[in-house]
Order: structure tokens, then C-alpha cells, then sequence
């Protein structure tokens, strides 16, 4: 999500920037300065490709595969997110019965499916939760609705 936020910043202010989904990490890459940020580390600096292939290394991948430098598409910035939130629930031995938990689950089984199927169950989950926000504090049978 910061990386995000990052991008979004960075295209207010007129700059162009991709996020790039290393192996295990996440970083900015500003094409028209053909450099990276570590949005995660350090104070924004600058980083060459060398510096990008070592991020990787470090996180056990050898050897180096240009493909890591792809920028990433919203539907696999999200689906990064929803592995990550996943991942931490499970790291903390959190509720899996949790709402939270059953959130981000249903969202990374939508975005499996094909892109019609995505926009039909997002609409169904976003009514359910807001259905289930409003009706379920009034003791009537909120489900129904």
C-alpha cells in the first residue's frame, strides 16, 4: 500500500513511475531517471539496477530475470495486497473465522475468476458488507433483506 500511496503522489506532482514486484518486495521504478526507490527503506533514495538485482539476491532468487522488472497491473497490486493481509493473519495466528480474515480471503477467490465474475462478486460482497453493517445491530433477520 505504500508503494501506492507513492505512485499516487508522484503522479500528482506530474511524475510518471510503475511499481515493479520483485520476488518478496516492492519498488518504484521512475523510468525518465531510469532509477528505483525502496519505497520501504531508506529515505527515498535512488537505485540503480544493480542495486534492484541485489534486493532480489537477497531475498534467495538467482539468478536475476528481467521479467521482475515488468510493472505490475492494478489486478496484481491488489492480489500482492490481499497475500500479504493473508500472510499476516496467518504469522499472528489470527481468528480465521474473523471477519477480516473471511474479507480478504473472498477478495483474492474473486480476483481468480474472470473479469465478469470479479465485477458481479465485488457487487455482492460490497452489498452483503453493507447490509450486514446496517441490519445486523437491529436484531431483525438482516440476511433476508
Amino acid at each position: 500500500t505504500l508503494a501506492m500511496i507513492y505512485q499516487f503522489v508522484a503522479r500528482r506532482v506530474g511524475l510518471s513511475v510503475d511499481i515493479i514486484g520483485l520476488p518478496g518486495h516492492i519498488v518504484i521504478h521512475v523510468p525518465t531517471l531510469r532509477r528505483y526507490v525502496d519505497v520501504f527503506v531508506g529515505d527515498g533514495d535512488l537505485l540503480t539496477a544493480l542495486d534492484v538485482e541485489r534486493i532480489v539476491h537477497q531475498f534467495g532468487v538467482l539468478p536475476m530475470n528481467d521479467s521482475f522488472l515488468q510493472p505490475l497491473i492494478p489486478e496484481q497490486i491488489l492480489s500482492r495486497v490481499l497475500n500479504n493481509l493473508e500472510n499476516a493473519f496467518l504469522h499472528q495466528n489470527a481468528d480465521m473465522d474473523s471477519k477480516q480474515y473471511s474479507m480478504v480471503t473472498t477478495m483474492r477467490d474473486i480476483l481468480q475468476q474472470p473479469v465478469e465474475t470479479q465485477l458481479q462478486g465485488c457487487r455482492r460482497f460490497i452489498n452483503l458488507t453493507w447490509a450486514e453493517d446496517h441490519f445486523s445491530n437491529r436484531g431483525d433477520n438482516w440476511k433476508e433483506w
